[in-house]
């Protein structure tokens, strides 16, 4: 569990680091520029993509925190692994119409 909070930690001080380099930037919307890169979207889809990024740095902590053993963090991690498949389902189709 020490290495799942650390690594949810990580995900912490990642976003923070984006914030401190106005990479995220809050207005009517969210704005991320990235790169040569600028998405926008609304506070709801952002605050699940934010959920859904520290839920998998928190499950991969997890699971390299217990060497694999714990039913809890491997089935979490498959439900992660679940929703980011989905979500990258969702973009390509979005993007192909």
């Amino acid at each position: 569990m020490k290495a799942a909070a650390f690594f949810l930690l990580a995900g912490c001080c990642f976003f923070g680091f984006l914030f401190y380099r106005h990479t995220i930037r809050f207005t009517e919307t969210v704005d991320i520029h990235l790169g040569y890169t600028y998405v926008t979207m609304d506070y709801p889809k952002f605050i699940c993509l934010t959920a859904l990024l520290l839920l998998n740095f928190f499950t991969l902590g997890g699971v390299l925190g217990t060497g694999f053993r714990s039913r809890f963090f491997l089935v979490l991690l498959l439900l992660s692994a679940l929703l980011d498949a989905a979500l990258a389902w969702y973009v390509v189709t979005l993007l192909n119409s």
